[in-house]
């Protein structure tokens, strides 16, 4: 499969929307697409799609942090998807890395992203392209 990486535009929306229930297997809410959105338009943000043969196959969202949590300058994956059809070929690697030049273009050394500890496929294709464990601690508080 070659696969072509690049700049999202808004029209391609519906695409990532379409991904994103076939990995959860439901309707995504209207939340998620205007998070989706809030994304696309960050002035630090890294906005891309994998593009085969004018198909979108992928897409990924991440950002340039300042600050943040206690670092200086770093980069964090807020949104990745490969379409289950396209698993194993080599889509999720080609969006990954070519995110990793942009975050490096930017100066940015160190990744940071959060995966549930039971996504073990995704906890491998994160091992697979160099994450380990980090040192920090995801924490939660139930309101009521």
């Amino acid at each position: 499969m070659e696969v072509k990486i690049r700049q999202i535009n808004d029209q391609e929306l519906g695409d990532v929307v379409r991904i994103q229930e076939a990995i959860m297997q439901r309707r995504v809410a209207p939340d998620w697409l205007n998070l989706v959105k809030m994304q696309i338009s960050k002035p630090d943000g890294i906005s891309l799609v994998a593009v085969e043969e004018d198909r979108v196959v992928g897409f990924f969202f991440g950002e340039v942090k300042h600050g943040a949590f206690g670092l200086e300058h770093s980069g964090w994956i807020e949104m990745f998807g490969v379409d289950p059809k396209d698993w194993g070929q080599g889509v999720g690697r080609a969006l990954a890395f070519a995110a990793f030049k942009r975050f490096l273009e930017a100066g940015v050394e160190e990744i940071y992203t959060a995966v549930r500890w039971d996504s073990g496929d995704l906890l491998a294709f994160f091992k697979k392209i160099g994450f380990n464990l980090s040192n920090f601690i995801n924490l939660k508080a139930r309101l009521e």
